[in-house]
C-alpha cells in the first residue's frame, strides 16, 4: 500500500470539571472552567467581574428573563477581562438575545475567551471551523491558540490542494484519499457523490481499498437491505484488508461486528481491530480497547483494554481521551483505581475533549454509514455551499465537468 498522509484532523475529549450553567437562551450555556477561575485570572482578580456574570445569568432564568440586562451585565465583565464574560457575550451575539444577531461580533468574543483558555469558546470555534462557518485567517488580533487554528485550516486546504492535483492525473492512490476527504470533510465539504464517483474511478484501476469502500458505501446507501450487496462487500473488504489496507480492515471489522456481508463473529471483529490499530489507526485502538474492557471477542482484560485505549488518547483521539480522562476524574470520588495517576494529564484530555469534539463528525464509519437523513442534510448544505462560494479549484467527478 502507498502510504497516505492523514488529511483527516482528530482530537479529543470532554472538558474539565466545568460548571455548565444556564446563559443567555434555553438551550445555551456558558460553561464556567473552574481551572482558569482559579489559576489563569485569580479568583481575588476576577471576583468583581465574575460577580457581573452570575447576575447576568440570573436574568436568563425564571418568569422574569431579561436578556437586555444580562447582556449588559456580561459586557461589563467582559470590558474587566473576564474570560467568562467574553464567552457570554459571543454566545449572547450568536443567537441574539440582548442585542442584536451578529455572528461577526460573537468571533470576535469566542476568540477573546478561546485566547484566555475557555475550552468551551474554542470548542464553538472548532465547530463552526469544521461545520465551513470559519475560515481562520492570520489577523493583529490573532494570539496562540488562534494562530494554531489558522494553521490547522492552512495543513488541510494545501494536503487538500496536492491530493485533489495528484487525483486529476489519475493517481488511484490519491483518488481514495481525496474521497475520504470528501466524505469526511477534511479541507472540503462532504460530498458523498464525489466521493463515492473519486472511489468508483480508483476500483475501475483496480485500486483494492477502493473496491471495498464503494462496495461499502453502496451496501450502507441501500440501507443493507440487498444480502448479494452486503456479501459482495465484505468480500471485497476481506481482499483489501489481507492487502494491508487499514481502512478497509477497519470496515472489515465492523462487518463482523454487525454480521454484514458475513456470519457476525467477534473474534474476527476484534482481530481486524487489532490489526488495523498496529498499522496506527486511533479509532481502530479505542474500539479494541473497548472489547478488551467488556469482553467481546477477546477476554476481558482491564490491563490490555487501558493499553489500547491509552495508545489511541496518545494519538489524540477523542473518545479515547474523554475515556481516560472521565475515569480518572471519577476516580478520585469513587475509591476506583486512576487509570492515568496523573490529574494534570486527566485535565487536559478532558479539556481537549471539549475542545475537539466537534472533529468526531470527520470520523469515517459514521461518515461511510451515514443514514439517508444525513446524507440529506449533507446534499442540501453542498448544495447551499455551490451557490454562495465559488470554487477554487476546477471541478472534477460526478458532475462531468
Amino acid at each position: 500500500m502507498v502510504p497516505k498522509k492523514n488529511i483527516r484532523n482528530h482530537c479529543s475529549a470532554i472538558a474539565g470539571l466545568a460548571i455548565a450553567v444556564a446563559a443567555t437562551c434555553g438551550c445555551a450555556q456558558v460553561q464556567t472552567n473552574n481551572a482558569v477561575n482559579a489559576g489563569a485570572h485569580g479568583e481575588a482578580k476576577e471576583g468583581g467581574a465574575e460577580a457581573e456574570v452570575m447576575r447576568g445569568l440570573q436574568y436568563t432564568m425564571g418568569p422574569s428573563k431579561n436578556y437586555a440586562q444580562a447582556f449588559a451585565l456580561f459586557r461589563k465583565a467582559a470590558d474587566q477581562g473576564s474570560a467568562n464574560g467574553e464567552y457570554a457575550v459571543a454566545q449572547s451575539y450568536e443567537v441574539g438575545r440582548g442585542v442584536e444577531k451578529d455572528e461577526t461580533e460573537a468571533v470576535v468574543w469566542y476568540r477573546k475567551a478561546a485566547e484566555q483558555g475557555v475550552t468551551a469558546a474554542r470548542a464553538r470555534l472548532r465547530t463552526m471551523f469544521v461545520h465551513g462557518q470559519l475560515t481562520p485567517v492570520d489577523d493583529d488580533r490573532g494570539g496562540k491558540w488562534w494562530h494554531g487554528l489558522v494553521e490547522q485550516a492552512a495543513d488541510e486546504s494545501q494536503s487538500f490542494s496536492l491530493t485533489y492535483a495528484a487525483a486529476a492525473q489519475g493517481n488511484a492512490d490519491a483518488e481514495v484519499t481525496l474521497a475520504v476527504a470528501y466524505l469526511t470533510g477534511v479541507g472540503t465539504p462532504k460530498d458523498r457523490t464525489q466521493a463515492t464517483w473519486l472511489f468508483q474511478q480508483a476500483a475501475g484501476q483496480g485500486q483494492t481499498e477502493a473496491q471495498c469502500l464503494v462496495a461499502a458505501i453502496s451496501a450502507s446507501d441501500d440501507d443493507w437491505t440487498i444480502p448479494a450487496e452486503m456479501t459482495r462487500a465484505a468480500d471485497l473488504c476481506i481482499n483489501a484488508a489481507n492487502h494491508r489496507y487499514a481502512d478497509a480492515q477497519l470496515v472489515l471489522s465492523t462487518f463482523y461486528m454487525m454480521g454484514r456481508g458475513v456470519p457476525k463473529d467477534p473474534v474476527q471483529a476484534s482481530f481486524w481491530q487489532r490489526t488495523a490499530a498496529e498499522q496506527g489507526r486511533r479509532d481502530a485502538a479505542f474500539m479494541l480497547g473497548d472489547d478488551y474492557e467488556h469482553g467481546k471477542g477477546v477476554p476481558k482484560d482491564a490491563a490490555q483494554s487501558l493499553i489500547w485505549i491509552r495508545k489511541a488518547a496518545d494519538q489524540g483521539y477523542p473518545p479515547a481521551m474523554t475515556n481516560l480522562g472521565m475515569q480518572a476524574s471519577l476516580a478520585h470520588f469513587t475509591g476506583k483505581e486512576d487509570p492515568l495517576g496523573d490529574k494534570e494529564l486527566a485535565k487536559e484530555f478532558l479539556d481537549l475533549g471539549v475542545e475537539y469534539a466537534s472533529d468526531s463528525e470527520r470520523d469515517l464509519l459514521p461518515n461511510l454509514w451515514a443514514s439517508r437523513a444525513a446524507q440529506e442534510r449533507e446534499r442540501r448544505l453542498q448544495k447551499q455551499w455551490r451557490r454562495i462560494v465559488a470554487p477554487a479549484l476546477k471541478p472534477i467527478g460526478a458532475d462531468g465537468q
